[in-house]
């Protein structure tokens, strides 16, 4: 097996002392010549030398930990931050460390306190929980946190987030002029979360200012049955859309209008949020708001590296969305 590298081993090669080795590792020049550092620099590439992070954190204090808690991972959107953010952090030396909430905020709650835990020095942040209260952990400890895709009522942290209201306005405008008379909107419950605030928030406005008629349907235990039973009783004699507020909520309206056999856009017309694969490849293609998960996750990433390194960042990043129109309108 071969015999791990020491900065010993360098510093005798080098003819230096394990200090000047530390400083060179470390990036600082100071009082060292450019005949020495170019030295040091051969040797450390000839013998492969791979500094141990651990070693490096026990003396600054870094630990080189960046955590990330998603509010579900089993959603797709969520995988393609996911892949975003490892990207972005690939050649900063930093690991992510990912936790997941499940939608539940006592397993926020726990997640949280395990990242505190493995000292992670920034934290990207997807929030179950509206409250800031529920963070008083890190806002006590101090650690960097940057919220992404949400909001949380009270807070100071910077935010990286899509133009939701806008682009869910901007597509029941399209609709109007599209002829469509009836906006369905359908989603999860609404409550305190952001996104479906400002989601049904920018369809309602812009419903209601074109004289739209008008409908949210929450989807409760009940789920697809509520949505069926719904379908069932509703009179298409005005011209109907359904919007899905997110993709699991297109996919359902999908599903059931197949089920009663309510063909699109012939009966109605049928778009929403998340442009996954999926919206491709059925017949008639499904028009759709689709976000921009890569720069949502890169510029998590840049904000909170800044941040860590004390600089200031925006309070606000807003990253637009854009409408791909299909058959399905």
């Amino acid at each position: 097996m071969k015999n791990q590298i020491t900065i010993s081993d360098i510093a005798k090669r080098a003819e230096v002392s394990k200090t000047t080795i530390s400083r060179f590792l470390n990036g600082n020049y100071t009082h060292m010549s450019e005949k020495t550092r170019e030295k040091i620099s051969e040797i450390v590439k000839d013998l492969d030398y791979r500094p141990s992070k651990q070693a490096q954190g026990l003396k600054n204090k870094k630990s080189w930990l960046i955590g990330l808690l998603v509010a579900d991972i089993e959603n797709l959107y969520t995988a393609y931050i996911i892949k975003y953010i490892q990207d972005e952090l690939f050649n900063s030396g930093y690991q992510l460390v990912i936790m997941n909430s499940d939608n539940s905020e006592e397993k926020e709650k726990l997640s949280i306190q395990e990242l505190i835990d493995q000292n992670v020095e920034g934290i990207i942040l997807q929030p179950v929980s509206s409250e800031l209260e529920s963070f008083q952990l890190i806002e006590k400890l101090g650690v960097k946190t940057i919220l992404i895709d949400r909001k949380l009522k009270g807070s100071t942290w910077p935010s990286v987030e899509s133009d939701n209201e806008n682009a869910t306005g901007g597509l029941v405008e399209y609709l109007w002029k599209k002829g469509y008379q009836r906006v369905v909107f359908v989603t999860q419950e609404i409550g305190q979360l952001s996104v479906r605030q400002e989601r049904f928030n920018g369809a309602k406005i812009a419903a209601d200012k074109r004289n739209l008629d008008f409908y949210c349907l929450e989807l409760g235990e009940g789920g697809r049955h509520d949505l069926s039973e719904y379908v069932k009783k509703l009179d298409f004699s005005l011209r109907t859309v359904f919007i899905g507020s997110n993709g699991n909520a297109l996919r359902d309206i999908i599903l059931i209008l197949n089920q009663e056999g309510l063909k699109f856009p012939e009966i109605c017309g049928v778009s929403g949020y998340d442009d996954w694969f999926w919206a491709e490849l059925i017949t008639p293609q499904v028009s759709n708001i689709r976000q921009n998960p890569e720069q949502l996750g890169k510029k998590a990433v840049q904000n909170l590296l800044e941040l860590i390194d004390g600089k200031e960042v925006w309070s606000k990043t807003v990253i637009k969305s854009i409408f791909i129109e299909r058959q399905s309108l």
